[in-house]
């Protein structure tokens, strides 16, 4: 399923298929009743339309930051990385 801000989701399973989408969709059951179509989840689900990630980071030691991607997105968040540890170091 392609979105109008060109995010694309798996329509089977509302996971990400690409960006600029950050969460995966909710996935619901349907059901058709009597000529009307009924959404069975737990309300607070589909109310935030979104479910989370089922992922875990966890870093040990000293701090890292990591970027998945490839070039065009490697190059620009590195500079602005470089740029704020500039800027803190500057008014530490």
């Amino acid at each position: 399923m392609l979105t109008s801000w060109t995010a694309c989701f798996n329509i089977a399973t509302g996971d990400v298929e690409d960006a600029p989408a950050l969460d995966p969709m909710a996935k619901f059951e349907l059901i058709e009743r009597d000529g009307a179509v009924y959404v069975k989840g737990e309300e607070s689900v589909i109310k935030a339309s979104k479910r989370t990630l089922n992922i875990a980071c966890k870093a040990e030691g000293s701090e890292k930051v990591v970027v998945i991607g490839g070039y065009v997105v490697a190059y620009p968040v590195r500079d602005q990385l470089t740029s704020v540890l500039a800027e803190a170091a500057r008014s530490e």
